[in-house]
Order: C-alpha cells, then structure tokens, then sequence
C-alpha cells in the first residue's frame, strides 16, 4: 500500500459523493490512468478533534495495510497532505449490513448462517494476525455484493479501534458499543476473544432484529450486558435449529476463561 504527500485527485477524478460522518467524506472515484473505480474516504485533518483521532486514523491505516482477507476491507492508497487524509479502498456499494438489518431484518437461519460465516472467518483470521478489532457491529460491517440467492458478500471495515496483541495479554482499555461490547471489557481486563462476543451480538440480531440486550440508554444497556441474561425462548428463537442456539451459546459465554472452547464455533 503506498502513501503520498500529494494532491489524490492528480490520481483520482471524483465520480459521486457516497456518504458522510462525524470527520470524513467517503466518494465514489476512478484511477485516471487505470480506470479502476474505487472508494476514498477524505478526513480533513481540521475536523479532527485531537491526537487521539489522529492516532485512531493511522492505527486504521497501518493494520489494514498489513491485512488481506475476502471478508475484510481492501486499502490501496493512503495520501497525507496538510490539509486531508485521503483513504483509497474497494468500493461496497451495499451500504451497511445495519441498514440492511433495519430495512429487511429478521433473516432466516440460513442467511444469518451465510453471513456469521463470513464475520467468523475474517475475525479467526484477524486473530491469527494477533489483531483484535474491539469494535465489532453491523455499522462496520459493509455489504460488496450479493450472491444468487441475493445474500450479500460483506466486508469488515472501521478498525480505528484495533490493536495488535501478544498472546496472554491483558486489555484495559474500554473501548467498543453499548450494544455489542463483551462484560469482560467492561470490567477492562480482557483479550481478543471479545471479539468472539461481539459475534455472538450480530448473529442473535440477525436471526430476531433486535438486540439480545437492551435499555433506554448505554449505562442501563451495559449494566444488562454484566449480568447477561437473554431470550432464546420466544419467537423466532423457539423456530430456530438446536445447532443454532448452541452457536449462540457458545459466543455470548459469560466467563472468559470458558471462551477457549470457540474455537469450535467456527468449526460448527
């Protein structure tokens, strides 16, 4: 992946503006010397609102550049002037699998299991890279493509938050969403089986469209995530096959030191 200190569109013509958040612009562009049509997401570097964000956009850019996987995002480019960082990707025109859980949500078992598939094999990955994203939800994950059955192809994104590990060490950082994060990291001693949590949170919300803990508000969503009751007996959990509900079980696994056995999660 190479860096420049250059203008991007010496290299890129813009083609449409795609969307927008809290810091950064995202546009659909084209290499004017390939043709080769491209996602660029755009930080202004004045927009950012301190070091912390300024470390989190170079902490996305150096792992991704170390990261080659189907299911998780391609970076191509990176250009840092004074003025932008500018992050060339593959382009995902399928939007966010939030949104798509928002407009067509609940799924079928196999659709949910064609997706977890996907989410599972790029984190199994991730962490053979001793790299735990700490982050993992529909918002960061985008849709490429869809396959004839009209499932869609996705992409992990949004690794601001990742960090390199070594084995058998501990994080303290709280980091992660209400809805999402593992009760291990709320109690900031945790390592990269968090992510395996996180998992278990996308799959229940696929299956039901709603989350497996709820609140009116994050403090009263993570005290819900502490104590880690959920329902698996009303509809549509009590339709479900028994290997799906032991897949649940197996990822949202209260004590820590019992998640080594998600090895076998991929597995099933």
């Amino acid at each position: 992946v190479s860096k420049s200190r250059t203008n991007p569109n010496i290299d890129y013509k813009k083609l449409n503006f795609l969307g927008e958040g809290s810091f950064a612009a995202v546009y659909r562009v084209q290499n004017r010397i390939t043709d080769s049509v491209r996602a660029m997401k755009i930080i202004n570097k004045s927009s950012t609102c301190s070091e912390e964000d300024d470390k989190e956009i170079l902490n996305e850019i150096n792992i991704l550049r170390t990261l080659d996987h189907p299911n998780i995002l391609k970076i191509f480019e990176f250009y840092s002037n004074k003025e932008s960082y500018s992050i060339v990707t593959e382009l995902c025109s399928g939007g966010e699998l939030f949104q798509e859980i928002v407009d067509k949500g609940p799924f079928s078992e196999s659709y949910s299991a064609f997706v977890i598939f996907q989410i599972l094999s790029a984190i199994n990955y991730c962490h053979n890279m001793k790299i735990v994203h700490r982050d993992l939800k529909p918002e960061n994950i985008l849709i490429a493509e869809r396959d004839k059955n009209n499932y869609p192809r996705i992409k992990i994104c949004d690794f601001g938050t990742s960090k390199m590990f070594e084995k058998g060490a501990v994080q303290r950082k709280l980091v992660g969403s209400s809805y999402y994060i593992a009760p291990e990291v709320l109690k900031k001693r945790y390592d990269e089986k968090c992510d395996i949590w996180s998992c278990g949170v996308i799959l229940y919300i696929l299956l039901s469209a709603r989350p497996p803990f709820g609140g009116e508000n994050d403090k009263e969503i993570m005290e819900n995530v502490s104590i880690g009751k959920y329902d698996l007996q009303s509809s549509p959990f009590d339709k479900v096959s028994k290997s799906c509900i032991d897949l649940i079980q197996k990822l949202l696994i209260m004590d820590p030191k019992k998640k080594n056995k998600c090895r076998n999660c991929f597995k099933t």
